[in-house]
């Protein structure tokens, strides 16, 4: 039996609310099981005593470790918004460049939009890392 996609969307969600390692889930890759762990928000599942070994078990990532920040912006601006594309860039030189490109996209009404992109896109490269990682998965509904 496999983990649902859901189950895995949901725990790359919960290891990505917070910064790096503040928040970690893993599956069994035994029993598919998911376990959470958090430092942050009091979580943390009855662990089994082998959970930091990597044959075991795998981590799931945190969207940072995916690569799903500058880079889906880009991509976004690049197939929607390309007329934006040099302000964008211009926007990640200093801090505070994804509220301000958030408030771009709202300002063009945009918003929905870019969450319908970076859902999907999400989805599909967490997909990709699952098979990187051996991990197989059922599809509760299509992406």
């Amino acid at each position: 039996m496999n983990p649902k996609f859901s189950d895995l969307e949901i725990a790359l969600l919960f290891v990505s609310a917070d910064v790096l390692s503040a928040n970690r889930a893993v599956v069994s890759r035994r029993t598919e099981q998911i376990f959470y762990l958090s430092d942050v928000c009091g979580v943390e599942d009855e662990l089994p005593a082998d959970i930091d070994n990597p044959a075991a078990y795998l981590a799931i990532p945190h969207r940072q470790e995916l690569d799903l920040g500058r880079t889906l912006v880009e991509e976004f601006v690049a197939i929607h918004m390309p007329e934006w594309d040099a302000h964008v860039h211009d926007l990640f030189r200093w801090p505070g460049a994804y509220r301000n490109f958030k408030r771009l996209l709202v300002s063009q009404n945009r918003l929905d939009q870019w969450h319908q992109f970076e859902n999907m896109t999400t989805a599909l490269w967490l997909q990709a890392w699952c098979r990187q990682n051996g991990l197989d998965f059922d599809l509760d509904e299509p992406i």
